[in-house]
């Protein structure tokens, strides 16, 4: 008999994939489905988590699947192709389901070391490109089919995002003024990659792959850091933005 940890690892991703594709068959009723598998997720995730645990903690460990599923859901409706919309939604499945897998051994080896898991990093590392993915997909389709301002979906973009990565950080153990800094040089970089993007005559889904490889390259370097070289990076990627603004 599988514990019953094992059973919600499985039972989360798996109503959200279910509820979801329900959600795109009956059209009509999209939304209902949408929210019921994200209030049945949500719940089911509470039992996760021991219940010694901060409510901090838990916020910080469940907030990243969460978004995730959310912007899925959301770019969902962008969709009309069933390939990308099986391809998103399987994402979604696949990367929820191996960061909920390694969570125990997050929790188990910071009461045993005081230090996260390797496996754990491994898999929020995964989920954090997943969530660039499906971001920028929300991004470029509303920009795509609404007529409306690029600093009205940035922002949300960024702060979002941002959000998760800096959790992602602090998970690996940075100190918070480190923390600031990159999450400052990375709003400043992906804001000018995006807007330089939407001069490019493509369609949502080709400018969602560059931005994922430029938030992968990012995320590495970032890691890899070097503080005066990466506040120069900064600094000339404000300027770009200041130029290209003015001359547009």
């Amino acid at each position: 008999m599988l514990p019953i940890r094992t059973i919600l690892i499985l039972a989360i991703p798996l109503i959200q994939t279910v509820l979801l594709f329900a959600g795109v068959f009956f059209e009509n009723f999209y939304l209902y489905f949408a929210i019921a598998a994200f209030v049945l997720s949500d719940a089911l995730l509470y039992f996760l988590f021991p219940s010694s645990l901060s409510k901090k903690t838990v916020t910080a460990l469940s907030a990243p699947p969460i978004v995730l599923y959310l912007s899925t859901a959301v770019a969902v409706v962008f969709l009309d192709n069933s390939f990308a919309i099986g391809m998103v939604v399987a994402i979604n499945a696949i990367i929820s389901g191996i960061y909920l897998h390694a969570l125990p051994s997050r929790l188990e080896r910071q009461k045993e070391q005081g230090q996260p898991s390797p496996i754990f990093i491994g898999a929020f590392a995964m989920l954090v490109v997943a969530l660039a993915c499906m971001l920028s997909l929300l991004l470029f389709a509303l920009l795509y089919f609404l007529d409306i301002p690029l600093w009205m979906t940035i922002v949300p973009y960024l702060a979002l995002y941002l959000s998760i990565m800096s959790i992602y950080f602090y998970e690996r153990g940075l100190q918070n003024n480190q923390i600031i800094i990159l999450i400052g040089i990375a709003a400043v970089v992906l804001a000018q990659i995006i807007y330089s993007l939407t001069w490019l005559p493509l369609s949502y889904l080709p400018l969602t792959a560059i931005v994922t490889i430029a938030s992968v390259v990012l995320l590495d370097a970032l890691l890899d850091y070097r503080m005066k070289h990466t506040l120069l990076a900064a600094a000339i990627m404000l300027l770009l933005i200041l130029i290209t603004s003015i001359w547009r």
